[in-house]
């Protein structure tokens, strides 16, 4: 049986679901066993160094040189620092591992040399946006309102803009453009300079990189009493759920995300067999054209493609979300990690989960040796101190062990510090592993055993933050006993003999006194 090795930066993205579902439908119709591991990370854009730190630390967790095939999708990961240039800095560790593993690499989504690239031709793609706009719609007049510099999606879209303006004696100078990143905020940010620069003035149309920045140049123009599509138009990309519900609907380009995981598949398979493969497999894209550019509202079927998927996934979120509430209430209240364990599972199997698997580290159990005061200063410690901050440690422990339809199994079990923590090897199954850290301190990682129902409704990130925080809450309570306990000991002593002072004697005799006179 083949391993593939998925490294993924989530964000909770909706073509990460399409991703990964075109993976997992590939290695279900494939000729030979595969089974995939993915290593799943939520860093972000917004989030502290220290959280991506912590999150980014889980692709230290497996060896590379232990799977058949890797699939690197890191497009989005930041530099734990976020310093300059944080995209093309995040993405080192994952990059030598994989070089120095002697296996297939494919990377998705971001050309990086030496390993095949699967993903959209980003600069074709982006041409074919501003060549509607120009030679079918006859505009000449744009702003840019693009993401990260160092990102290779948004540099290749970049240059495909710049270059056709170029081409076509388009206006393109330095006050046309602005680059940030691809959130929302973004977008606001990007249309109140660039509107300032031309002392507002407004183009004909603003092509942005992805859809949320066009989202966040609609709310600002807005704000400024521009409108959209009457005063200028609006595109976007990646033809996210944004992009369609709201109103206007944002013109976009679909990548059409399923058939990534599929030719990824196809290229390994390909490789395995011995056969020449290109450096760079093109999956197609498709312009769709909606309000921001003047174009008819979402047609019936489109709504009506979107409305079954949307009915479809809500009664999931729906049934996990209340669960996921329960699971919020029931952790604060939990005396064991079992409790919590078993409060787990009940979330887990809303989502047709087939097992999980909670890995903590060695001396975060030991609280006896973990709890100290600090010299001098009479400080607690955190929960977290000790803890790794790069890789894992050699003394991890499996936890518990739970499979839908058998006894759940608890007791401390040392495992590798690698993926080997699950039962469940069947052929064509997937197992996803997401890290568990107090900020940049590393403290563990929960394993999940046919996951794609929680990748699709978004779903992994609240969970396991929602567990985090729980074990957190928890630990932090049983240094607070063991506090208090101490505290409760040195209140009852002399400070310079060690003999019960009057306190003690009074706490320690006078039960017994009660007892002896009944």
């Amino acid at each position: 049986m083949k391993r593939v090795l998925y490294i993924l930066n989530d964000c909770m993205r909706k073509f990460t679901y399409e991703r990964t579902a075109g993976l997992q439908r590939a290695i279900q119709e494939m000729d030979e066993p595969v089974n995939l591991y993915i290593v799943r990370s939520d860093g972000y854009f917004e989030f502290a160094s220290e959280h991506n730190r912590g999150e980014y630390n889980i692709y230290r967790l497996p060896d590379y040189r232990d799977f058949d095939g890797i699939i690197l999708d890191v497009n989005s990961i930041l530099d734990a620092d976020a310093d300059s240039d944080s995209y093309t800095r995040g993405v080192l560790y994952t990059v030598r591992e994989a070089a120095a593993s002697g296996k297939p690499v494919v990377s998705m989504a971001n050309d990086i040399d030496g390993f095949h690239y699967v993903g959209i031709d980003n600069y074709r793609a982006m041409k074919s946006v501003i060549r509607h706009l120009h030679q079918e719609m006859g505009l000449t007049d744009f702003w840019f309102a693009m993401g990260p510099a160092d990102n290779y999606e948004n540099q290749a879209r970049t240059s495909a803009l710049l270059d056709y303006c170029k081409d076509n004696g388009l206006p393109c100078g330095e006050d046309r453009l602005y680059s940030e990143s691809f959130i929302i905020e973004s977008g606001i940010r990007a249309f109140n300079e660039l509107y300032a620069r031309h002392g507002g003035r407004i183009p004909q149309a603003v092509i942005c990189a992805n859809d949320h920045i066009a989202l966040g140049i609609c709310h600002a123009a807005e704000s400024a009493g521009c409108k959209v599509p009457t005063d200028f138009y609006v595109t976007g990309f990646d033809n996210t759920d944004v992009s369609f519900s709201l109103s206007p609907s944002i013109t976009t380009v679909d990548q059409v995300c399923w058939s990534m995981g599929d030719a990824c598949m196809d290229v390994m398979r390909r490789i395995w067999a011995g056969e020449e493969v290109p450096g760079h497999i093109y999956t197609p894209t498709e312009l769709v054209l909606r309000e921001t550019t003047g174009h008819p509202a979402p047609g019936t079927g489109e709504i009506r493609k979107q409305v079954k998927e949307y009915i479809s996934r809500t009664s999931r979120v729906t049934d996990f979300d209340y669960k996921l509430t329960v699971l919020q209430y029931q952790l604060p209240g939990c005396r064991t990690i079992k409790e919590m364990c078993e409060a787990l599972i009940a979330c887990l199997s809303t989502v047709n989960c087939k097992g999980a698997s909670l890995v903590l580290d060695h001396e975060l159990l030991e609280t006896g040796k973990q709890i100290e005061f600090r010299e001098r200063m009479g400080r607690m410690r955190d929960p977290g101190d000790g803890m790794p901050v790069e890789g894992y440690s050699d003394r991890m422990e499996r936890i518990f062990s739970w499979e839908a339809g058998k006894t759940v199994r608890f007791g401390r079990k040392r495992v590798r510090s690698t993926l080997d923590v699950t039962d469940y090897e069947g052929p064509g199954e997937n197992h996803l592993f997401a890290p568990i850290h107090f900020m940049e301190h590393t403290v563990g990682y929960l394993a999940i055993w046919d996951c794609l129902d929680l990748i699709r409704i978004q779903g992994v990130s609240s969970l396991v933050n929602t567990l985090t925080m729980g074990l957190r809450a928890f630990f932090v309570r049983r240094n607070l006993s063991y506090i208090n306990q101490v505290l409760a000991g040195i209140s009852m002593k002399d400070n310079l003999t060690g003999l019960y002072n009057r306190l003690g004697y009074h706490d320690l005799a006078y039960p017994l006194y009660q007892q002896v006179t009944g």
